[in-house]
């Protein structure tokens, strides 16, 4: 019996020394954890702040702690995308990979997203920089040249025939006085941007092009206002074509036939205006924000937030956040989800009416509960300040303010400015592009006997033989920077310009002609043949 009860004390003292082992170690595990955590929620901290040295210092803390969590990684890869230093990035983002539930929220699927993500922006930055020292892509392919030729046949699409047909807004800093609502002190009318970007994910690249114009319906309270409009264009058998319209608005159902027009209309007492280009739901979206307080209220102003996307020929709204009404009398904010055009929900998210409450209680509130889900990172601070919060999300095209600066003593007048930025590099663009001597008007420089000829030689001969013999009511012309140069030969697009009441496609590709650089031989695709210099 005393023999068992020694034994039974035995066990007992090592069960005693387990537990006190096991609580031991699992105090130090949820030490560990906490300290984890409050590195993380620090580094969050200072990464808001834009405080991105010391945010590194936490996150790699974290990773410190635990080196197999997975979110320490991917939020150091946020802070070294955000001072551009990408290869990290991409160490950290491969290195979150190798630690990440095949089914969590950050699976290696997700993970991989983020590094295509991650190269796209280096890419957008520093282009070239994916490439090796011997002109191969990272995957050891020769690099593509299609991107380049539909780069090149945009930017003369644009310079050839959309700013001659819509002209150039001018967003250069402007102010002047209105007196009433028909005066005009500037005129914001023609392209303000044009963006190059894949934007349906088919591997093509497309134009999306960003224009004030004037409404083809107006309306009646705003009869001056002005549309904003996006346009986008597609290459179909070398040739640039619009395969999408539309007026640049927010989805409002409840407003009817009421069309204000008011976008960027400069009566107004103050108009915010952003466009941007957002990754979101593995699709690019047009993000638009607009605030506008309208001078025809004592205190009514309107805001609204929207989203369309690019698929088979349509810009198709996917969410609208906006009033259903105008004026403070009607603060309200409806929310509407979309699938192909076509309403698959609509509620009252906030406001400030009597008797009818929201389903949030703020503003803010109900601006991350609507866009969150869709993948959309938003805070709301001020009506000078855009929503987006999650900058290596976002592409920026357009920001545009114009707003009161002065008034007259006696309030009948007032002195307004603008300031807009275009994001995309449009003015760059063109100043880059060689205008073509045949449209410019520019007589053709005869080359001379035995003188290798040049490619802008080459070009203006073309064009000249074709309007000489051909004799068209419009043109044919020839743009430089599509003449390619192959085995002593330039290859030469020959394009057409329809004239006045004549029916078809602005620079319709008509053939392609060989020029022997030596001989000035030029047979075309459609079995003709001459000489040049002849």
């Amino acid at each position: 019996m005393k023999r068992a009860k020694t034994i039974m004390l035995a066990v007992l003292a090592v069960l005693v020394v387990a537990l006190g082992a096991a609580a031991g170690l699992l105090g130090y595990r949820i030490s560990g954890l906490r300290r984890y955590q409050e590195q993380l929620s620090l580094g969050e901290k200072y990464l808001a702040e834009l405080d991105y040295e010391n945010a590194e210092i936490c996150f790699q803390k974290a990773i410190e702690i635990n080196e197999k969590r997975v979110a320490s990684y991917v939020r150091l890869s946020v802070v070294y995308v955000k001072q551009q230093r990408y290869s990290e990035a991409r160490e950290m983002l491969e290195k979150a990979a190798e630690y990440a539930d095949p089914k969590g929220e950050e699976s290696v699927d997700w993970i991989e997203q983020q590094i295509e993500t991650v190269e796209k922006e280096e890419e957008k930055q520093n282009p070239g920089s994916l490439q090796d020292a011997g002109g191969q892509d990272k995957e050891g392919q020769e690099p593509q040249k299609e991107g380049q030729q539909a780069e090149e046949l945009f930017t003369a699409y644009l310079q050839n025939t959309l700013i001659p047909q819509k002209g150039q807004a001018n967003l250069d800093p402007q102010e002047g006085w209105m007196y009433s609502q028909s005066d005009s002190w500037y005129n914001p009318l023609g392209i303000t941007s044009a963006l190059l970007e894949d934007l349906d994910g088919d591997g093509d690249l497309e134009m999306l092009v960003i224009a004030i114009e004037d409404p083809q319906d107006p309306g009646d309270y705003y009869p001056d206002g002005k549309d904003l409009t996006g346009a986008v264009y597609e290459i179909v058998q070398g040739e640039v074509q619009q395969a999408a319209f539309t007026v640049l608005q927010e989805y409002n159902p409840l407003m009817g036939e009421y069309k204000p027009h008011t976008f960027l209309l400069p009566q107004a007492d103050q108009i915010d205006l952003y466009v941007s280009l957002v990754e979101a739901e593995n699709r690019k979206y047009l993000f638009c924000q607009r605030y506008e307080l309208g001078a025809a209220f004592a205190d009514g102003s309107t805001q609204d937030y929207w989203m369309m996307y690019y698929q088979d020929g349509e810009l198709k709204m996917r969410a609208s956040f906006t009033q259903p009404g105008m004026g403070s009398s009607e603060f309200q904010f409806m929310g509407y989800l979309l699938e192909n055009g076509q309403e698959v929900s609509g509620e009252l998210l906030y406001s400030e009416a009597y008797g009818e409450p929201g389903k949030y209680s703020t503003f803010d509130e109900a601006l991350k509960a609507f866009f969150g889900p869709l993948g959309i990172e938003t805070a709301f601070t001020d009506h000078m300040t855009s929503i987006l919060t999650d900058e290596s999300q976002e592409t920026k095209i357009l920001s545009y303010h114009t707003g009161v600066k002065e008034r007259s003593s006696d309030y009948r007048s007032s002195k307004f400015g603008l300031d807009a930025t275009d994001y995309t590099g449009l003015g760059q663009r063109l100043e880059g592009a060689q205008p073509d001597s045949q449209a410019a008007g520019q007589p053709s420089q005869e080359p001379e006997t035995g003188e290798e000829l040049t490619a802008a030689q080459a070009g203006e001969a073309v064009a000249a033989y074709y309007n000489e013999n051909y004799q068209p009511q419009g043109k044919y012309v020839v743009f430089e920077s599509e003449t390619t140069e192959e085995a002593g030969a330039y290859k030469v697009l020959v394009r057409y310009q329809p004239g006045e009441g004549e029916v078809g496609t602005a620079n319709r590709l008509m053939c392609a002609v060989t020029v022997d650089k030596t001989t000035g031989e030029a047979p075309d695709d459609l079995g003709n043949s001459w000489n040049v210099r002849d």
